[in-house]
């Protein structure tokens, strides 16, 4: 009858441990949102133009934020690391335990049948703490990734952007001369043996040339917006980038303020940062390791009754209650860990220290490239594209009332194609630049430094 009882116990305890067990379908922090993900996997994605038409860089930035996968990977990483720590501070299980005697013991009180016991280990309180301040830092980590990730893709689409911007001013810049270029073949449609033979002959290799360099740029469009597309998870389309008119470059501050504000904001060097803290962390747990861990343990022994005799207490079945505890001799090895957890710490500093510099530099080497590409676009905004317009003009006068050679008419148009696409460059270089600059120093992208 005591075996029926001890059996009814334990097969209440284990189903008890199914019951409250999770299914595995619903062990997700929020199984809706996988089902979600799964169905979004199947839909077709839309095109770039159904909800956006001409596209500016603001709703671009939006659309990226909204779709893009690789930000959505990092933002679930981040909510899973968020569950790590109630796994780490959380005592082990208690463990049941059922043993059977090979040969029964006779005792005073009865023969004992089996016994039925319940252990629960207990970390060091060090251990566990630690182990909760690492998983807050990694989660930290997985927090700070997602900003990182929202950074680097949000300078992507802006310097893709600034690039479509570019290539459509180029290709613009083209077509007008190529319209130029067919005017001119019209007009100098001399036939062979003329005077305008060398001229048309000249004409011709320009035209071939610019109708090469407008193909060149559609191809390069055709990537870029596939890079933009892959972007904001979407297909590519018919992707027009918002023309935006011609404005002065805004100025830079200095590269101290610039180095002061990275110090401050810098998603990298705060990164590096926390690994150390980590670091420190990790050696305070290998310290932890030489507290001894416990056990505390209660065990129940069925005992029969005796017939031949009746004893004080007989058939009483015995109650143990165990304390236990680790021995930690092992002092070799966990010295061993304090030392390796102090060579990564100084080795996590040392990276902190040396990312510092190598970012001062990148910031310092982009500063130099936007302010530089500011100086060039003034000179050929405000100086050089406004001479050869000039020039232009004075050679198409002097042909067209003097009598003087297209030579000089071509040669003007190309000094001034020249210019346009150099200063087409510049801009798009600068603002590129400044979209960087606000990714090394961690200010946001609409935030002039």
């Amino acid at each position: 009858m005591r075996l029926g009882r001890a059996w009814c116990l334990t097969t209440a305890v284990f189903v008890l441990a199914c019951v409250t067990r999770p299914p595995l379908h619903d062990r997700s922090p929020d199984p809706m949102r996988v089902h979600d993900a799964g169905e979004r996997r199947t839909e077709a994605p839309p095109s770039l133009l159904d909800d956006l038409g001409t596209l500016s860089l603001t709703r671009l930035m939006e659309r990226a934020l909204a779709a893009s996968p690789r930000l959505a990977a990092a933002r679930a990483a981040a909510t899973a690391s968020l569950h790590r720590r109630a796994q780490v501070t959380a005592l082990p299980d208690p463990m049941l335990t059922l043993g059977w005697y090979a040969r029964e013991i006779e005792t005073r009180t009865g023969p004992q049948r089996f016994a039925i016991g319940l252990r629960q280990a207990i970390p060091w309180p060090q251990k566990l703490s630690t182990a909760g301040d690492l998983a807050d830092a990694e989660a930290s980590r997985r927090a700070l990734n997602t900003l990182r990730t929202a950074r680097d893709l949000l300078s992507e689409v802006a310097i893709s952007f600034h690039e479509l911007t570019y290539i459509d001013a180029a290709r613009q810049h083209y077509a007008t001369v190529q319209t130029a270029y067919a005017t001119w073949l019209a007009r100098h449609a001399a036939p062979e043996g003329s005077d305008d033979r060398t001229l048309r002959a000249r004409l011709e290799t320009r035209a071939m040339e610019a109708a090469y360099e407008a193909s060149l740029l559609s191809e390069l469009r055709q990537v870029e917006a596939e890079r933009m597309a892959a972007l904001l998870a979407t297909t590519p389309g018919d992707l027009r980038a918002e023309a935006r008119p011609w404005a002065t470059p805004a100025d830079i501050t200095d590269l101290e303020t610039l180095v002061k504000v990275q110090e401050e904001r810098d998603l990298e060097i705060l990164d590096a940062r926390l690994m150390l803290e980590i670091r420190k962390s990790e050696i305070a747990r290998a310290e932890a390791n030489f507290g001894p861990d416990l056990s505390v343990a209660g065990r129940w022994v069925v005992t029969d009754e005796r017939h031949d005799a009746d004893p004080a207490g007989n058939g009483n079945d015995p109650l143990l209650f165990e304390l236990g505890v680790t021995l930690p001799l092992q002092i070799t090895a966990r010295r061993a860990a304090v030392s390796e957890a102090q060579w990564q710490a100084e080795s996590a500093a040392r990276s902190a220290d040396d990312l510092q510099r190598r970012r001062r530099a990148e910031l310092a080497r982009e500063r130099f490239r936007a302010v530089n590409a500011a100086r060039l676009q003034r000179l050929h905004e405000d100086h050089l594209l406004p001479q050869a317009r000039e020039a232009l003009l004075l050679a198409e006068q002097a042909q067209r009332d003097l009598g003087r050679s297209f030579e000089a008419v071509l040669e003007a148009t190309e000094a001034v194609l020249h210019f346009a696409l150099a200063a087409e460059r510049a801009r798009a270089d600068h603002e590129q630049g400044r979209v960087r600059i606000a990714a090394l120093i961690g200010a946001p992208l609409e935030e002039r430094p």
